[in-house]
């Protein structure tokens, strides 16, 4: 999936709605007839006519088969990252022995290698451990074309797709249901533009951002850039690269976030049911515990009280202490967030995600 190089020449061809491998391809084949005409300039012209129509079907013939080229999918995983394969990411813990996983990778960690991991798991790969060999490259899975300029705050670009606010009694889950999360566009733009049905951001603290998206794998829902809040249909340029292509516009946050120092994280006007969905997190009091050691340890006194500044200071916590490695995956467990947080801290977006969830929720930050 080599498309973004060299990068300054696939981002003009995404501009204008053009696949760059078929303008190098259209290059390449114009190169070689060039070439061949310099050769044959000596040539009958009989001949030389005859030769440039073999060469012309020629090419014709194997740009249409390459339409029959088989594009690999990824495997879809669950709301943690995971694979319902029950085999990956098994290490060798034993059952119940309170300990993770004994990688094979260099680093001889698996998740919860310290002891403190959960042990319920009635499989050997209690506590998640690495699997052998180290893991593959990243892969690319879509493109994402700015239609505008945009600096997002913190130098980072957060394109999201789903939302996982409901507790199941185990971790988090998105809402199948749909009362709540109706600011998510769940659905992708076949027949129309779809729009935020309610609760879109604050204009005044937020901009408009139009984007253009290409998935190069199935995707279960949208993904776009921050807060989405509109998705028309695009034009595919390349389907046998693409599996869909959507135009977005979002909604991103243009103030500091020391605007916000203040503002309660639970609107007052909730009802007691939605409070409950979004301050719902394991039972497992080491998450009430940690979090108010870090707030003890790190928050400001004149911000006691202040859900933004909690929430920041735990933000920042993880942010020191987790590592983060692909290698340790922290499954079979019961909670793969715990088994990350109060263990070995090493793990991926999916689990410093879920820990800071469940670490804000403890302390009443709906999140």
């Amino acid at each position: 999936h080599m498309i973004a190089q060299p990068r300054f020449f696939a981002d003009w061809a995404w501009s204008l709605g053009y696949d760059p491998t078929i303008i190098l391809m259209a290059l390449g084949v114009a190169v070689a007839a060039v070439a061949t005409l310099l050769l044959l300039r000596e040539q009958h012209p009989a001949k030389l006519a005859i030769t440039a129509l073999m060469l012309l079907l020629l090419g014709l013939a194997v740009y249409q088969l390459m339409g029959f080229v088989p594009v690999e999918v990824e495997p879809f995983t669950n709301g943690l990252g995971l694979t319902d394969n029950p085999g990956d990411g098994g290490g060798d813990g034993k059952d119940g022995d309170g300990k993770g996983g004994q990688g094979n990778d260099k680093d001889g960690k698996g998740g919860g290698a310290n002891g403190k991991g959960d042990s319920n798991s009635k499989n050997n790969s209690s506590g998640g451990g690495a699997g052998g060999g180290a893991p593959p490259p990243p892969v690319p899975v879509a493109v994402a074309i700015f239609n505008d300029d945009y600096d997002p705050p913190g130098g980072i670009y957060y394109f999201r797709q789903q939302v996982l606010s409901r507790f199941d009694g185990t971790k988090l889950v998105a809402d199948d249901a749909g009362r709540f999360d109706h600011d998510v566009i769940t659905e992708f733009p076949e027949r129309g533009p779809i729009e935020v049905a309610k609760d879109a951001p604050n204009p005044d603290f937020h901009t408009r951002v139009p984007t253009t998206m290409f998935l190069l794998h199935d995707h279960p829902q949208p993904v776009g850039l921050s807060q989405s809040i509109r998705v028309e249909p695009h034009d595919n340029p390349a389907p046998r690269r693409f599996v869909a292509a959507y135009s977005v516009v979002s909604q991103t946050l243009s103030t500091g976030l020391d605007r916000f120092l203040g503002r309660a994280s639970v609107d007052p006007t909730w009802s007691a049911e939605r409070r409950e969905h979004y301050l719902a997190y394991p039972d497992d009091p080491r998450y009430a515990t940690l979090a108010a050691e870090i707030l003890h340890e790190g928050l400001d006194p004149r911000f006691v009280g202040d859900d933004v500044a909690k929430a920041l200071v735990i933000k920042g916590w993880l942010e020191k202490h987790g590592f983060y490695t692909r290698k340790e995956r922290h499954a079979g467990v019961p909670d793969p967030a715990g088994d990350f947080l109060f263990g070995s801290l090493r793990g991926y977006c999916v689990h410093l995600g879920h820990a800071a969830a469940n670490l804000f929720r403890s302390q009443g930050i709906a999140a």
